[in-house]
């Protein structure tokens, strides 16, 4: 029993890779495919288990552009997208979330728990702590994963090096 539903899970996550590699064709044009993928292979959540895309990261901009991307390659409606901040004892989570909200334009409802890191530290090595943009679907982090790949060959392809 337990190995024909470990089969018939195999089954669909092979199927949402082959999904990506059907739209991969459609999508290398669009503007925030490539950097969006790019964004996340140096700095998403690469475990497929949890399910969860994740970029966490201090620069707003960079995360702006992981935003664009769940939005505009991977037609994520932005009410999906959750936030989660990394503080420091000496920032003050209002004024973190107020920024974050405003630098990424969403609305504070959609932040789940943020967590304070104690340590040896106890000035904050950051502003505005790290923001994580959130998105939970193992169906697309399936996909991300293998545009990556898809993404890695074509552009060496492209480049004369494969």
């Amino acid at each position: 029993m337990a190995l024909a539903h470990k089969e018939k899970w195999h089954k669909i996550h092979l199927d949402y890779r082959n999904q990506a590699d059907q739209e991969f064709p459609k999508l290398i044009s669009q503007t925030f495919f490539g950097p969006g993928l790019m964004i996340y292979w140096g700095e998403g959540d690469k475990r497929l288990k949890n399910g969860i895309i994740r970029v966490a990261n201090t620069d707003h901009r960079l995360l702006k552009v992981f935003i664009a991307f769940l939005i505009d390659s991977c037609k994520i409606r932005l009410e999906k997208i959750r936030l989660w901040l990394l503080l420091y004892p000496d920032l003050n989570e209002k004024r973190c979330k107020q920024y974050w909200s405003k630098m990424l334009n969403i609305p504070q409802k959609q932040f789940v728990k943020s967590q304070y890191i104690f340590g040896r530290e106890k000035k904050k090595k950051v502003d505005y702590g790290v923001c994580s943009v959130q998105v939970y679907s193992r169906e697309l982090k399936e996909k991300i994963i293998e545009w990556i790949n898809l993404y890695y060959n074509e552009k060496l392809k492209q480049a004369g090096i494969v």
